[in-house]
């Protein structure tokens, strides 16, 4: 599923997380954020929620093009490894 919103912020999060779920149950779970500029800590609890959703779904779960910003917030909180998403080729940053 490709992220359609430029920002992934506290005040548009609860579409893209049920546009994810959406994804989820059709057996896509793979995340493209290559059109996503930038995000705060509400991106992070989308991934880990749409993760979560795909174990329980028994979906592969991959991110792609993740903006650099939210990779840092990823890091800061200790929760790469668990989503293991590959960066995004230009530096975004974080909101």
């Amino acid at each position: 599923m490709k992220i359609k919103e430029s920002f992934v912020t506290l005040k548009n999060v609860q579409p893209v997380i049920a546009a994810g779920d959406a994804a989820i149950a059709a057996g896509d779970g793979d995340f493209d954020f290559s059109g996503v500029q930038r995000g705060d800590s509400s991106a992070v609890a989308c991934l880990l929620h749409w993760k979560r959703g795909c174990q329980k779904a028994g979906v592969p779960f991959r991110v792609k093009a993740l903006p650099a910003g939210i990779l840092d917030l990823c890091r800061l909180y200790e929760v790469e490894e668990l989503l293991d998403p590959q960066p995004q080729a230009s530096g975004t940053e974080a909101a």
